[in-house]
């Protein structure tokens, strides 16, 4: 089943390139207004898109930042849908094949506007300058160390294509070298998150059962379940997180927390629960658009609700001592032995009134 769920969302967001739009108006600045009525998750009209496009268009000839021909566009007969269409290919010929480079950049810059008006996380890209998440494959994702012979330390500072493998690897390692792993800490400060299926990928190695996460815009929704038939363990664990957890580390986070398999604890997390999807467009630019929400197990729209800690504690250094790796380290200390379901009322209840 996981297989074809990954299997529906590739080919819903394959799909995109594939709608008929007329041939006689399948400019790039057409097809980007087309898609972004057709998936981002608001589904805004094609006619506010394209009454916005032409007031950044103005906006910018106005502040004559790329000294273009003034002349105007026909903005005439604008009745249907369809003349909306076809006036954003006028546009586009206009700037883009009249006016050069500048008119071209006019137009980037313009769409990037109305695409920052639907939301923060929608982007354009110009070809050469795409820095979405390859930009981290550099980053070193996963650090781990073994404390006091048997609690894992994981520090996941990035979420990519490989990351669940290697958190992977680091547990099978412990045991093939007949390390009993006794509780494991899992590090999500500072994590800015990456990919979503990697990040349902580290989830689903802690869980056995239950609701890791769901993608919603109105019209295909998609619940992602763990898997159980893979070798579980029930020790218990600690997810270190604050206010720069975000995006994929706060699905990690929120689904351990509400299936109880960890207890979470820090700072509140970022709220960013969108899930973006890129899109070519046919000049050779990317669009970044937000095509989904991201809600929780419990239901609540991840970007609203954020994770918020069973025990608030600054998850920032002083001084060079990490406070909250520390404490996180005593808790488990204070459980060994228990089950993760036993262990996570007791680290609760001990620090239910204290105020950190």
């Amino acid at each position: 089943m996981k297989f074809y769920k990954w299997l529906f969302i590739f080919l819903s967001l394959f799909a995109y390139s594939c709608e008929t739009i007329p041939s006689n108006k399948v400019s790039a600045t057409t097809q980007a207004i087309f898609l972004m009525h057709r998936y981002h998750v608001s589904n805004p009209r094609i006619k506010d898109l394209t009454k916005d496009i032409v007031a950044n268009i103005e906006q910018l000839i106005t502040d004559n930042k790329y000294e273009l021909d003034k002349r105007p566009v026909s903005f005439d007969n604008l009745d249907t849908e369809d003349h909306y269409l076809a006036l954003l290919g006028r546009i586009h010929n206009h700037y883009a094949n009249n006016e050069g480079e500048g008119g071209r950049n006019m137009l980037h810059e313009a769409l990037d506007m109305s695409l920052k008006n639907l939301d923060a996380n929608s982007v354009l890209w110009r070809i050469g300058n795409i820095t979405g998440p390859a930009k981290y494959g550099n980053i070193i994702d996963v650090k781990h160390e073994v404390i006091d012979g048997n609690i894992v330390y994981l520090d996941v500072s990035i979420i990519n294509r490989q990351t669940a493998g290697k958190v992977q690897s680091v547990i099978e390692k412990m045991r093939s070298e007949n390390i009993h792993i006794e509780s494991i800490v899992l590090d999500l400060r500072s994590n800015p998150g990456g990919m979503l299926k990697g990040s349902v990928e580290i989830a689903d190695i802690f869980l056995d059962a239950g609701i890791i996460t769901s993608l919603r815009n109105g019209t295909d929704d998609i619940q992602h379940d763990a898997s159980t038939n893979k070798l579980q363990s029930d020790y218990p664990m600690v997810v270190l997180v604050d206010q720069y957890t975000a995006a994929g580390a706060e699905v990690i986070a929120t689904a351990l927390k509400d299936n109880k398999r960890a207890l979470v604890m820090g700072n509140s997390t970022g709220k960013q629960g969108t899930m973006q999807s890129t899109m070519p467009l046919y000049d050779g630019s990317v669009m970044e658009l937000t095509t989904h929400l991201i809600y929780t197990p419990d239901g609540e729209v991840l970007g609203l609700k954020g994770v918020k800690p069973h025990i608030h504690i600054n998850s920032e250094l002083e001084y060079g001592i990490d406070n909250a790796k520390d404490e996180a380290l005593k808790l488990l200390r204070q459980v060994k032995g228990m089950n993760y379901g036993m262990a996570i009322t007791k680290m609760i209840g001990d620090h239910n009134d204290i105020s950190y």
